[in-house]
């Protein structure tokens, strides 16, 4: 077996267009663009006639992002027709984020031995925020992704 190098990517770009109608709902937007992307990179070379290692990582980002449309609650109430009426709140700021995913292992015969690190450096990137109405003093929910994960794993195909 030859050496293989393989290098991958993808980009995404997120464009918000609010529409009047949403916006005399109550909610409170914001347009624009949010940008994400990730690369990987995998080398595979021979160990043996019947064991092939492989190494391997990625980097992805997740631009800026906005958390849910809020309304307040101070002033809220139900017009004739049953609709929620409520002035709008600014929309809470998620910050970038980008992580870093390290692999290497071996594949012989049907199983594959591989060691990992998953998000390298520990990145403390949310994923949403959101009012937190049984929580006192104004808390928040916040979502992070995953911490920094190092493992082992063994599969088998069949």
């Amino acid at each position: 077996m030859t050496p293989h190098r393989f290098v991958g990517g993808a980009v995404a770009v997120a464009t918000a267009l609010l529409l009047s109608a949403t916006l005399a709902a109550g909610a409170a937007g914001v347009a624009g663009q949010s940008v994400s992307f990730g690369v990987n990179g995998d080398y595979e070379f021979p160990l043996s006639s019947t064991v092939t290692a492989f190494v391997g990582g990625s980097l992805r980002y997740t631009g800026n992002q906005r958390a849910e449309f809020r309304i307040d609650p101070a002033t809220a109430s139900v017009d004739p027709d049953g609709n929620l009426i409520a002035d709008a709140l600014p929309q809470r700021k998620i910050g970038d984020y980008a992580t870093i995913d390290l692999r290497a292992g071996a594949e012989f015969g049907q199983f594959t031995l591989e060691a990992y690190v998953r998000n390298l450096t520990d990145a403390r990137g949310i994923t949403s925020l959101n009012d937190a109405d049984n929580l006192p003093f104004g808390a928040i929910n916040a979502a992070y992704i995953q911490p920094r994960t190092i493992g082992l794993s063994l599969s088998a195909g069949f």
